[in-house]
């Protein structure tokens, strides 16, 4: 709701020695569904992110990019997401 309203957070990484994609994912990736690149480029400030975590998050906001701008390519992900949660049970 902050970044909605076109206030800006910092995340600040401090101490943090280990990355995985699904936070980034959940935590940043899914902010393009309502947000523009551009505009949560401006908003969000990211702080003492280890070179390993930063190229962790770009490759997420690449994909999340992709996956909010592409209607076609969304709706394939979350085809084969929703088949392999259904081969699982």
């Amino acid at each position: 709701p902050i970044l909605k309203e076109g206030k800006k957070i910092n995340l600040n990484f401090k101490d943090v020695e280990v990355f995985a994609s699904p936070f980034f994912n959940q935590a940043i990736g899914r902010l393009l569904q309502d947000l523009t690149p551009n505009n949560l480029n401006k908003q969000l400030k990211i702080t003492n992110l280890t070179a390993m975590g930063l190229d962790n998050l770009k490759d997420v906001i690449e994909n999340s990019k992709r996956y909010y701008k592409n209607k076609v390519f969304k709706n394939s992900v979350d085809q084969t997401l929703k088949n392999l949660s259904e081969d699982n049970q």
